[in-house]
């Protein structure tokens, strides 16, 4: 076990424990082979699950008191119409840094808030597995496909085989889901792609399969429908407003620190991370470099440092000392996230080290 996850993997167990214990109905979505520790294939800890909407504020009391427990820190909770994302974090003496993504998907699978399953279908066939509730293997193929189509626009890559042997094998149960959402004619298009294993080809339907998805919820889940496309823009207006991620600038002079912070600082804000560099020296060249390179990646709760020199222009939240350490930078990146940065302005700046 990484020495840096332990505390984590104990949260983990005693959060998905407490959940049971309370009757939380929820479901994990994916990648929960090697539960309560990090998946040994990658370098974070990322775990998404649908919870009951009517047991959200107990779930979310839970998490905070699970970390409580287990003296780590929640920095973050990121709300979003379809999924509230928490993150916690424990960070040794050190500077080594374990943690694990919540991501909490609520009401049901959706796009935009136009659902094609409520979180009752998907909750009522989930099984036991291990001692954690997860998705059923054809809600789990099924989401890995149709969250990546209609939000993103592509296939991934690791899930596409299991992807094509799911609804092989669950030929009937696929096709009905299919023709109930999407309708007879599209359905058999997208029946022969799948036949052929060519589920790149599905995406050439993304937009009449919106447009049927649309259709669909209006006429099956009305008042939901509207109430969930309301909330989503509302979020995501305020996300757009104040980005959930992080940026920090720095001084040229700190490329031991950029290098050594970024690295365990990239274990917490998970999402895209970058380490840019911005040399001008305007405020219009300023505003024009943030919302091209820095804002896409701020915006969905992901990580940018940014080198600057002296001549250059910026808007920044707070100032920190030149002499900042490693570990003291971590704890300051945290705890800027827990307030809110306004699009344009970056978190904090770490001046030129004085001679």
């Amino acid at each position: 076990m990484d020495l840096n996850y332990a505390q984590i993997t104990l949260f983990v167990h005693d959060l998905f424990e407490s959940l049971n214990h309370n009757n939380i109905r929820y479901a994990i979505l994916r990648n929960y082979e090697s539960l309560p520790e990090k998946p040994t294939d990658s370098d974070y800890f990322d775990l998404d699950l649908l919870v009951n909407s009517h047991d959200l504020k107990r779930y979310i009391k839970i998490v905070y008191d699970m970390a409580k427990r287990n003296k780590l820190a929640v920095i973050k909770k990121i709300d979003r119409e379809y999924c509230k994302t928490i993150r916690v974090v424990f960070i040794d003496k050190n500077g080594n840094v374990g943690s694990v993504q919540l991501d909490s998907h609520v009401t049901g699978q959706n796009w935009w808030g136009f659902l094609y399953l409520s979180e009752e279908q998907i909750l009522d066939d989930r099984i036991l597995y291990k001692s954690f509730y997860v998705v059923s293997d054809f809600h789990r193929h099924l989401f890995n496909w149709l969250d990546k189509l209609l939000f993103g626009n592509y296939i991934k890559q690791k899930y596409k085989s299991d992807i094509l042997r799911t609804f092989k094998e669950r030929n009937q149960e696929f096709s009905s889901f299919l023709n109930k959402v999407f309708g007879l004619e599209l359905t058999n298009r997208l029946k022969t792609r799948f036949k052929s294993g060519d589920l790149e080809g599905t995406l050439v339907y993304r937009r009449k399969m919106i447009n049927k998805l649309l259709k669909y919820s209006l006429i099956n889940f009305p008042f939901l429908t509207i109430f969930s496309v309301i909330k989503f823009f509302y979020f995501e207006i305020r996300l757009y407003l104040f980005p959930p991620g992080v940026s920090c600038l720095f001084d040229e002079s700190h490329s031991s620190l950029i290098k050594n912070n970024f690295k365990e600082s990239k274990k917490i804000f998970l999402g895209d991370q970058i380490i840019l560099n911005y040399k001008d020296n305007s405020l219009y060249s300023w505003l024009k470099f943030y919302f091209e390179e820095v804002f896409p990646i701020v915006r969905k709760g992901g990580l940018v440092f940014i080198t600057i020199n002296k001549n250059s222009n910026f808007i920044f939240k707070k100032k920190l000392q030149s002499s900042i350490s490693n570990l003291d930078l971590l704890y300051e990146l945290i705890e800027s996230n827990k307030t809110n940065v306004i699009a344009g302005s970056v978190n904090l700046y770490v001046p030129k080290i004085l001679d």
